[in-house]
């Protein structure tokens, strides 16, 4: 029995639960009375239906099965139990038997039997008026016009009705209680044959309508709605007239089945405006849900639970199916509200929770979704909430107790394991990706395997013959690199043979300034460059150990360290040369500070020195010395910002001291290709500026590019195949308007060598300035650099760049073939040259 409302209540008196037991009272009485009569009739005609044999006729012979409106109260000529629920108020009939049966009258009976989950019918439209209780006299009388049916008492049964419809106005009998006396009285009217002594009495006709029904239900339960919904398409018209709002519902339930929510929507609506019941209320919300209506469905869901408490688990299960499509869709406004109001009407189970807590990630609520996965984690350490809480915390920032709650083992630590490992190898840090989860990437397979390379390489750069003109021959290249623990090791061995050419006659050399002082001295000169030609070095080594830390405990910090020694057979001896830098790398940034003392490869004055020609005092060497920082941020997944800043001091022996600025800004557009692990394009400035212009080779200059300004508008192009494949090119190319501007100097910053003085070999009076030079035009630079995997056990490699601009051109290239220790399946940018030979 549905529960009265507030209003009916408070208009029962000043103790509303006193009056509704009271009227409980009532109609309990009511209904035992009348199923006791029922009894005695029902009692009378299974007597009378006996055959002369004296067997009882099967009860089921032409039974058919009704669903009657009123589903709180059932009436049968059995044994039957009636029971009165204080919570519910409702009225609950058990009988010993299910099936409803109707036989030919007199002796037919009409049995009833409510579905699971069905509540009380509505009244009709005005049927109920604000002053009057919902139970008014027709209502109270209905389960005794059903005993009156049962009984066959048929013209009993019209007195009654028409009686209480002038009692109770606002009252309608039941539509199915109309039918079946109609078609009892129908069954009266027609003439019965006779019978025949000793024969059964003839069956009754099956109902076409009720068979379609259970048919259909057959299978629907069998799981084929399509045939469920075929077998009740013809008799859509007979519901119509019948107003069958349980045959509706039936249809909606296959509508449903078959992913159409609209149509089973309408069919479910149009049941509950015939009869309300739970079971076509549930179908509404299901419908809804199906159809993706998060506002209709959160009304709907408040009303109907409000009405039938038995499906607040069904709406919160329709609830959040939707919330799922909602988050899976990207409305995570729409899921939150309809997670919270499936929570307030049933607990959530822990796949919800987990729900809950991705979709508070997703809303940003990083708090709360750390909350909600870390409460899950402790209640049951599983890999779905490990991941929740590791994302959230690491929006959080919280490093810290991150790293604190995946030091006990279990998945959590499994899965921070890992994504630090994938951090790292997103980040080009093999090693440290292998050693936290070998299992990652099986192209990682003994990425820490010793190796052993040889390699040829050469360089030239343009210039006047002896002076700036450089060519360079690396003959061999060795270079061995292995693994101490985290540390890695490599050394590089060269020998390198340097020549500058010989010098023209009239070259500004040493402290010649003039033609005529060469002239003066032409036999000298000439002999001095017969026997020993020290415009040349001849398998000088030069050697670099460089150290890599790439200990886990540094996180995301790498320190670099190398030390080594410039080529020896120089016209001055081997200077040393090393480095120290400190590296941090994040996702969306990476920079690099190195504090650098590297020579300067421009021309054999500033690498190895030269000699006087006129003193044989010899000169050059030039270091630079200073701080390197260089770094790049991701603006957003389409652009990129890098940036370069170089200062240093420049040294060398009887050189001039000089400083140097250099800059560099780019920005580039991300240009994303599925081969390669990065493409980027976009414009470029270059900026160089020198205190003093050294780059000539009388004494006191240092041979070495030292412009005013150098400044080039460029575009830049960078890009880099992907990692852990069977090849790898990186490579970037600038092409753009460069001007180059040099200052004036003297030919001799440090005034004439006291040696050449004293010999007399120099004239004290001479001296000069160059004079100053601009130029401008196009420029530009490529730079490429390979590794391929030519087996498991072998590599081949290679580098080549270019440079070309207003004041000189150099070229260069490097061929090198690589022996492993152990297996490799693939090849990574750490196997690139550049990265094994620091400077």
């Amino acid at each position: 029995m549905a529960k009265a409302p507030v209003s009916e209540l408070s208009a029962m008196g000043s103790d509303p639960a006193r009056a509704l037991l009271s009227e409980r009272a009532v109609l309990l009485a009511l209904i035992l009375w009348t199923g006791l009569l029922g009894c005695g009739q029902s009692a009378n005609a299974q007597t009378d239906q006996k055959d002369s044999t004296g067997q009882q006729a099967s009860p089921q012979q032409g039974a058919t099965d009704v669903v009657r409106p009123d589903p709180g109260v059932e009436v049968s000529t059995d044994a039957q139990t009636v029971e009165l629920s204080s919570e519910t108020a409702d009225v609950q009939v058990r009988e010993q038997r299910s099936s409803v049966e109707v036989r030919n009258a007199p002796d037919t009976e009409v049995r009833y039997t409510p579905q699971p989950g069905q509540d009380l019918p509505e009244l009709p439209a005005g049927a109920v008026r604000a002053d009057q209780p919902i139970y008014s006299a027709g209502r109270r009388a209905e389960p005794a016009l059903w005993a009156l049916l049962n009984a066959g008492r048929y013209d009993e049964l019209q007195r009654d009705i028409a009686r209480l419809r002038n009692e109770d106005p606002n009252w309608q009998p039941p539509t199915e209680l109309l039918f079946w006396l109609d078609h009892h009285l129908a069954e009266q009217a027609k003439p019965s044959a006779p019978a025949v002594a000793g024969e059964p009495a003839a069956p009754a006709r099956p109902d076409p309508y009720a068979e379609a029904l259970t048919r259909a239900g057959r299978q629907q339960s069998r799981g084929q709605p399509g045939a469920a919904l075929n077998t009740l398409k013809p008799w859509l018209k007979t519901m119509q007239a019948r107003r069958d709002a349980s045959a509706m519902a039936q249809v909606g339930w296959a509508r449903l089945a078959l992913d159409q929510p609209q149509q089973a929507l309408a069919a479910f609506q149009q049941a509950l405006r015939w009869r309300a019941s739970s079971e076509a209320a549930k179908g509404e919300l299901l419908a809804l849900s199906a159809l993706g209506e998060p506002d209709p469905l959160l009304a709907q869901a408040e009303t109907s639970t409000q009405r039938w408490p038995a499906l607040r688990k069904s709406a919160a299960g329709a609830l959040r199916a939707l919330a799922v499509r909602e988050h899976q869709q990207g409305d995570y406004q729409a899921a939150g509200r309809l997670l919270s109001a499936a929570q307030g009407l049933s607990p959530a189970d822990r796949d919800t929770e987990m729900l809950t807590g991705w979709n508070d990630f997703k809303l940003g609520d990083y708090r709360q979704a750390t909350d909600t996965f870390q409460a899950l984690y402790q209640a049951e350490p599983d890999k779905p909430s490990a991941e929740g809480l590791l994302q959230s915390l690491e929006k959080l920032g919280d490093r810290g107790e991150l790293r604190a709650l995946a030091q006990a083992p279990g998945p959590l630590r499994d899965l921070w394991r890992r994504e630090q490992a994938q951090t790292r190898f997103d980040q080009s840090q093999f090693l440290r990706a292998y050693r936290l989860d070998p299992s990652l990437n099986p192209a990682l397979e003994n990425i820490d395997s010793p190796a052993l390379a040889l390699g040829l390489g050469w360089r030239s750069r343009s210039g006047d013959p002896g002076l700036s003109r450089l060519d360079e021959r690396t003959e061999p290249l060795l270079l061995a690199s292995g693994w101490l623990g985290e540390v890695g090791l490599s050394l590089a061995v060269e020998r390198i043979s340097l020549d500058a050419g010989r010098p023209d006659a009239d070259a500004l050399l040493g402290s010649w300034p003039s033609r005529r002082a060469r002239q003066q001295s032409l036999g000298q000169f000439s002999e001095w460059q017969a026997a020993r030609r020290d415009n040349q070095v001849e398998g000088g080594l030069s050697w670099m150990l460089s150290l890599n830390d790439q200990r886990l405990q540094l996180g995301n910090w790498q320190l670099v360290a190398a030390i080594g020694q410039t080529p020896t057979e120089g016209a001055l001896p081997a200077g040393w040369q090393g480095l120290l830098g400190v590296e941090r790398r994040q996702s969306n940034f990476a920079w690099t500070a190195t504090f650098e003392h590297l020579p300067l490869r421009e021309s054999l004055l500033s690498y190895t020195g030269m000699v006087d020609p006129v003193t044989g005092d010899a000169w050059g060497r030039v270091s630079r010395t200073g701080v390197s920082l260089d770094g790049w941020m991701l603006l957003n997944p389409d652009w990129t910002l890098s940036g370069l800043l170089r200062a240093h001091a420049y040294r060398g022996t009887d050189v001039e001291d000089n400083f140097g600025i250099e800059a560099g800004l780019s920005l580039a557009r991300n240009l994303n290709h599925p081969d390669f692990a990065y493409l980027t394009l976009g414009p470029a400035l270059e900026y160089r500026h020198f205190e003093r212009n050294l780059n000539h080779f009388t004494w006191g200059h240092g041979g070495y590019y030292s412009p005013d300004l150098d400044l080039g508008v460029m575009l830049a192009l960078d890009f880099q195949t992907r990692e852990a494949a069977h090849w790898l090119v990186r490579g970037s190319a600038r092409a753009g308007w460069r001007m180059q501007n040099e200052a004036e100097s003297p030919w001799y910053p440090l005034g004439l060598p006291q040696n050449g003085l004293s010999a007399g070999l120099l004239d004290p009076g001479i001296n000069g300035t160059y004079a100053d030079s601009r130029k401008q035009g196009l420029g530009g630079s490529l730079r490429l650099e390979g590794i391929m995997r030519l087996s498991s056990y072998w590599q081949l490699g290679g580098t080549l760049s270019a440079d070309y601009s207003p004041q000189f051109d150099e070229f260069s290239g490097m061929l090198f073939v690589r022996r492993l220790f152990r297996p490799r399946p693939a090849v990574f940018s750490s196997d690139l040259l550049s990265e094994s030979i620091l400077p």
